[in-house]
């Protein structure tokens, strides 16, 4: 048995060569962003280190246009 929580949103989406990379440290999708306006490049990354400590799963899709959805599956014990 597992535990899964799903966030989506209908915004703009993240173009498919990033999503591998949105849990690195300090990746960002816009380059030109910085810390200055808001965002450190941490926050998934942090995401992805709990669940792994968690022994779970994060899952996430995402399509131009249509938006994004972030999965985090968590076994019940």
């Amino acid at each position: 048995p597992a535990l899964r929580v799903t966030v989506r949103d209908h915004g703009d989406g993240i173009d498919a060569i990033h999503v591998p990379r949105l849990t690195e440290r300090f990746y960002r999708v816009d380059g030109h962003r910085s810390r200055a306006m808001g965002g450190t490049g941490l926050g998934l990354a942090i995401v992805k280190h709990i669940i792994n400590r968690h022994r779970g799963r994060l899952t996430v899709t995402s399509t131009r246009g249509e938006g994004s959805c972030f999965a985090v599956v968590l076994p019940i014990r």
